[in-house]
């Protein structure tokens, strides 16, 4: 069964009770930022992701933790804070992919106003991304990382989740909520509407 990371979970000890053993949640990305800002997902941060994850533990269901790479807006902070949230989460399995840009998605229709995809233009396929994949390389090509350190995160990324690589000292401490190339924050704390900072990067 696959879900994202729901509000409340009233539903798990039904799912036990029915026999189910095992549980794909899309994590998608450790940053409180990328989620908020790109996923449009507001209803829930890091704490009570941990806090979900471990409720669907206790109740001895298998969890895999699915999360992306390569979007919009993204920089190694963000990447880093997904890595670090998935090690918090401890789960029994994970599954990452590279963001794939699909015709007709927000994140489509955002990297190919910024420039950031390689599209077709041949009737049929106008606008649509070329060489598309979620495995083998990054479709979304971002300014603030290469296509080869996402790449090489990408292959890391298990190591760096289970402790066979180190994270890099300046990405060891927590900062779930913000990175340097965040919009700035007014004065009670609500992001700047992200549609500027995007404008502008």
């Amino acid at each position: 069964m696959n879900y994202k990371v729901p509000r409340a979970c009233p539903w798990v000890s039904t799912l036990k009770e029915s026999g189910c053993c095992g549980i794909g949640v899309g994590l998608e990305s450790g940053s409180e930022w990328i989620r908020t800002n790109i996923l449009h997902r507001r209803d829930i941060d890091n704490s009570r992701i941990i806090e979900k994850f471990k409720l669907i533990d206790d109740f001895g269901i298998r969890v895999t933790a699915n999360s992306m790479l390569g979007f919009p807006g993204e920089y190694e902070d963000d990447i880093f804070e997904t890595i670090k949230l998935n090690r918090r989460i401890k789960p029994a399995s994970l599954d990452l992919n590279f963001v794939a840009p699909y015709a007709g998605t927000a994140i489509h229709a955002l990297a190919k106003e910024k420039g950031y995809l390689d599209t077709y233009d041949e009737p049929g396929f106008r606008g649509m991304a070329k060489d598309i994949t979620v495995r083998k390389w990054p479709v979304i090509k971002l300014p603030q990382i290469t296509s080869e350190k996402l790449t090489d995160i990408f292959y890391k990324f298990t190591g760096y989740v289970y402790g066979d690589i180190e994270i890099p000292e300046e990405f060891q401490s927590e900062a779930p909520g913000t990175h340097r190339g965040a919009p700035p924050r007014d004065y009670d704390g609500r992001d700047i509407i992200t549609v500027n900072w995007l404008a502008k990067n």
